[in-house]
């Protein structure tokens, strides 16, 4: 579902939603990378966008710590709430 939704916005190289190692049921949040920082831009143009019926959040992250640019763009991460 969360792959499914952000795909609209541009090329997406993986999404993930994290569970419970235990439980093995969503914590209720994921991550999804995209081919380009644009594509991740426009996703979070809707703060709050709906997936499968919820309300979610919708956030920029990068990998750890800040780090120059590569040729080919850096890599956004969405992270989503619901």
């Amino acid at each position: 579902m969360l792959k499914r939704y952000f795909e609209q916005f541009g090329e997406i190289f993986g999404a993930v939603v994290i569970s419970d190692k235990n439980t093995r049921r969503s914590k209720g949040y994921g991550f999804v990378t995209f081919r380009h920082p644009e594509s991740a831009s426009r996703a979070c143009a809707n703060p709050s966008p709906i997936i499968d019926g919820r309300r979610a959040n919708c956030n920029l992250a990068s990998f750890g710590r800040p780090q120059p640019a590569p040729p080919y763009g850096r890599l956004f991460y969405l992270t989503f709430k619901y």
